[in-house]
């Protein structure tokens, strides 16, 4: 069989592989809004991207549907300002 070399490879770039090179965004690019507009005050940001981790079988997904049911609700979440929204 014949080595094989990343030296000579050439890259195959198809119409989506072009498309997804171009959407990268750098850290540098990326613009932080410190503006206050949460669902649940201290909590979760209405336009952020939040994560619930942590060890197995230790309450995550009540926490998740917990907060779920506040903001469709619209209820305070153990006194937390709560705006009220849809959730899927």
């Amino acid at each position: 069989m014949p080595a094989i070399s990343l030296d000579t490879a050439t890259p195959v770039l198809t119409a989506r592989a072009e498309q997804l090179q171009k959407a990268i965004v750098t850290a540098a690019e990326v613009q932080v809004d410190f503006s206050n507009d949460c669902l649940i005050k201290n909590w979760l940001g209405e336009n952020a991207i939040s994560v619930v981790y942590g060890d197995s079988n230790c309450g995550k997904s009540f926490f998740a549907v917990d907060l779920a049911y506040h903001v469709a609700a619209g209820q305070s979440w153990f006194n937390n300002k709560v705006k009220p929204g849809n959730v899927l």
